[in-house]
């Protein structure tokens, strides 16, 4: 379940995303991904991003950062640069983008 959470992040970054279906009640401020079941939710109004899966509400990210329902798993090193260091990490990546 945590590797669905992972890849359907990995896809609201990698793909566009569409309006949800024509009907449904959703908000003009709302963009969602999946079914009813399973999809990935962006708030602009709430400035917020919601992962659903089997009907409940699993994963958060928003401006305060990523808030999960039960466990991460990974299999790397996490690594606490804190705020500059993102920044840094931010701004390293956007110098390499523009050479």
């Amino acid at each position: 379940m945590r590797y669905v959470i992972f890849f359907a992040t990995a896809f609201l970054f990698l793909s566009p995303l569409q309006p949800a279906h024509a009907g449904d009640s959703v908000s003009s401020q709302e963009l969602q991904l999946g079914d009813d079941n399973t999809k990935l939710i962006v708030d602009t109004d709430k400035d917020v991003v919601r992962i659903i899966i089997e009907d409940q509400e699993q994963a958060i990210i928003d401006t305060d950062g990523l808030h999960v329902r039960g466990d991460i798993t990974y299999g790397g090193s996490i690594t606490d640069h804190g705020p500059v260091g993102f920044e840094e990490r931010l701004r390293d990546r956007e110098e390499e983008g523009n050479e």
